[in-house]
């Protein structure tokens, strides 16, 4: 197996794929005991070759961030490619963490170039704000999403 060199872990949120977003969230209440959801709809994401567009919940669950994404259309593969058979469960997605500095971006960046690691998401939010997708399924089992608020950290 490769040694990935990434920045520290600093979690952010764990994200779940679900092809029904009322459903995702009956299951996560069902697990989690989360029963407060913010909505988000019609979200583009930037990915290669053009956009995603994704529907997702977030809720806190006693202090940890969950996230059920539903793909929406456009080239959401990076999400439709891990959802579950049965379309009332979610299936495990990612990992976020938080980036807080250049260097520590920079690392991201030359540890998919140097593993050639696929970028399957990378774009930008919110003014100041980056977000880039590495698949290490091979390597871990999942994805990783860094994101970085440069007015915060950098």
């Amino acid at each position: 197996m490769i040694e990935l060199r990434l920045p520290p872990f600093r979690i952010i949120h764990a994200a779940y794929v679900a092809s029904d977003l009322d459903a995702g969230k009956r299951r996560l209440s069902a697990l989690f005991g989360v029963e407060d959801f913010d909505t988000y709809s019609r979200i583009p994401i930037e990915v290669p070759g053009g956009e995603a567009v994704i529907d997702f919940v977030v809720a806190d669950a006693n202090g940890s961030c969950l996230e059920v994404i539903c793909p929406a259309g456009g080239k959401d593969q990076v999400y439709r490619q891990l959802l579950p058979a049965d379309p009332a469960d979610v299936a495990f997605h990612h990992f976020a963490t938080r980036i807080e500095s250049q260097a520590e971006w920079d690392m991201v960046e030359e540890t998919a170039e140097r593993h050639s690691l696929a970028v399957p998401v990378k774009g930008f939010a919110e003014p100041g704000t980056s977000y880039i997708y590495l698949d290490v399924r091979a390597q871990l089992g999942h994805m990783l999403e860094f994101i970085w608020d440069r007015g915060a950290g950098g």
